[in-house]
């Protein structure tokens, strides 16, 4: 089986997978770093890309490859839907549990 090589290329059309795929800006000072970002990004490693972002911008870069960090920190960020559906759930089972149990 043949692999596929990695492109870092932007292509002309995104291939309809289902895939999100976010691409770095090129040509920067930082250019080397924002690939691994998107690599970490890519293989789901999402405590890695957030913590090379955060470098990423501290260490003073363009606003392309600031505007490329944000995008990565907030698609890893934390869903505030999902934190509610986690609250409610953990409300929801003590609640339960009063009503059978304690009452």
């Amino acid at each position: 089986m043949a692999e596929r090589a990695e492109s870092n290329e932007t292509p002309a059309r995104a291939p309809r997978d289902g895939v999100l795929r976010i691409y770095p800006p090129r040509g920067g000072a930082h250019e080397a770093r924002l690939v691994e970002v998107t690599r970490a990004y890519a293989r789901g490693d999402m405590g890695t890309a957030r913590r090379l972002a955060r470098e990423v911008k501290a260490a003073g870069c363009s606003t392309e490859e600031a505007q490329f960090a944000d995008e990565i920190l907030r698609r890893t960020g934390n869903d505030p839907v999902a934190l509610a559906v986690g609250v409610g759930c953990f409300l929801l089972f003590w609640l339960v549990i009063y009503l059978t149990v304690w009452r």
